[in-house]
């Protein structure tokens, strides 16, 4: 028979077998010294896959996929292992080991915990932050991410030479520390994106004018937007911060602010009108000399069409024709004269020269128009002609003087210089009769029917007062009339 603490250990064994039979976690009880398997439970056959009697004739090691060299030891004596199933397929387990006494030897209690999906969404969640962390390293901008307190999680290597920060050190500082902004004019310091984001919930870009300030005390232009991050259930718990260097940007803003301001006081002091219009012909920008020379104001010039200003002056099929080639083809057109009888200021002789400026940072079209008043010069080359003609006739006739004897030749000849080499319209020799009362056309030379008529008639008048040829004759100076039948009218 059985002592009473025998039939007591028993009982117990056999409620602790019956408890692990029924638990929903694999155990075994192996042999401390042999590692042979005593017992497995319903659990572990299922999850290994093998039976009862075969389990039982097994070594616990010959589950390892793995050396016990190979097993990592974790916290409150837990181990991990690897295991390989009767499939094939290969488990993380997590185990933990108890020493107990079972049938009188000494044993292990070993449970079996599953960790193979926790392994694989470890695995998963952590080629995730991998590939995030590629992604954010390879950004050309700064990047920062920080937890929902504001304190730096992750920063990429721009952020770290902007900021002049290593991740290392700023990670769990507040991002306030770690970029720090103030406006560039006012130098006050500005409102962290994380606080607006964390406020407002949405995407949010700093202002212009806004740099930073490193850690060295070097101050960088730049340009950036913040973002929520957001759970499954989106709570914001964190920010994301792009920004960028934008020290070449405004260097070349500055440049192009300088160019324009530089352009605009060329323009402002040029001589000569000048228009900038855009490719709808509208005038965008005139300088002082346009509205001097035209007597206009800026009011009736700036937003209305070239072709509309003034009385149309400008409304010319060829002009528009060569203006809209300038866009289409790139070209210029040089030296276009212009004659017009301008409001305000009369008719005019206006030189036109016009260039396509395109601008590459908008991809926009404009042309300058620049204006020269040449009336005067057309006077001056006018009058220059004239007096060329002139030479050219007096020498002429003086040469044919000494040439022809004859005097009826000479005065024929001399009238056919006049008109040919002259470019007058009709010349004409006229003999006087007695005193003033009669006279004959001795020689002419184009001079029309209607001319010889009026010649007469007006000597032949009452009032020979009002006649050219008296005033001729009386004077003794010479009469130039444009129109010879209207001549009467100007005395």
């Amino acid at each position: 028979m059985m002592g009473t603490s025998k039939i007591k250990s028993k009982l117990n064994e056999e409620l602790l077998i019956s408890l692990f039979d029924n638990f929903p976690l694999p155990v075994f009880v192996k042999n401390r010294n042999s590692d042979r398997i005593f017992y497995v439970n319903k659990s572990a056959l299922r999850k290994y896959g093998y039976k009862k009697n075969y389990f039982l004739r097994l070594k616990y090691s010959t589950l390892l996929l793995y050396s016990n060299k190979t097993l990592k030891r974790l916290p409150s004596d837990v181990i991990h292992q690897v295991h390989k199933i009767k499939s094939g397929k290969i488990i993380n387990v997590h185990v933990t080991t108890h020493k107990i006494i079972y049938e009188g030897k000494n044993c292990e209690l070993i449970i079996i915990h599953d960790i193979s999906e926790q392994t694989l969404l470890t695995k998963k969640l952590v080629n995730a932050e991998m590939q995030l962390r590629i992604t954010l390293y390879s950004i050309g901008d700064g990047v920062i991410t920080t937890d929902e307190k504001g304190r730096v999680r992750i920063m990429n290597a721009v952020a770290e030479k902007l900021t002049g920060w290593k991740e290392s050190e700023a990670k769990g500082k507040p991002l306030t520390k770690i970029f720090n902004i103030v406006n560039e004019y006012t130098r006050r310091k500005v409102e962290n994106p994380f606080s607006r984001v964390l406020r407002e919930g949405i995407v949010v870009g700093l202002a212009n004018h806004i740099v930073l300030i490193s850690k060295n005390g070097k101050e960088i232009p730049i340009m950036d937007c913040g973002a929520p991050i957001r759970d499954v259930e989106g709570n914001i718990n964190g920010v994301v911060l792009v920004f960028r260097d934008q020290t070449k940007e405004r260097e070349a803003q500055r440049k192009i602010e300088e160019e324009k301001i530089f352009a605009e006081s060329i323009i402002a002091t040029v001589r000569e009108p000048l228009l900038v219009l855009n490719s709808k012909m509208i005038v965008v920008a005139a300088n002082k000399s346009f509205y001097n020379t035209f007597n206009t104001t800026e009011a009736e010039t700036i937003g209305k069409s070239l072709y509309n200003l003034g009385n149309g002056q400008w409304n010319i099929p060829s002009l528009k024709e060569l203006l809209e080639k300038i866009l289409t083809q790139n070209t210029a057109f040089n030296n276009i004269e212009v004659l017009h009888n301008f409001p305000k200021i009369g008719q005019k002789t206006m030189l036109l020269n016009a260039r396509r400026i395109y601008r590459e940072k908008n991809k926009t079209d404009f042309i300058l128009l620049a204006i020269e008043d040449i009336t005067e010069r057309k006077i001056a080359e006018e009058k220059i002609k004239k007096l060329n003609r002139m030479y050219r006739l007096l020498s002429t006739i003086n040469q044919t003087i000494v040439r022809v004897r004859d005097s009826k030749e000479l005065l024929d000849e001399i009238t056919r210089l006049t008109v040919e080499i002259g470019e007058f319209s009709a010349s004409w020799f006229a003999m006087k009769n007695g005193n003033l009362n009669s006279i004959s056309i001795y020689s002419s030379y184009n001079l029309p029917e209607e001319y010889i008529s009026q010649i007469k008639k007006d000597f032949y008048s009452d009032s020979k007062a009002l006649c050219p040829i008296m005033k001729v004759l009386k004077t003794g100076r010479y009469f130039v009339s444009n129109n010879l039948l209207k001549v009467q009218e100007t005395f």
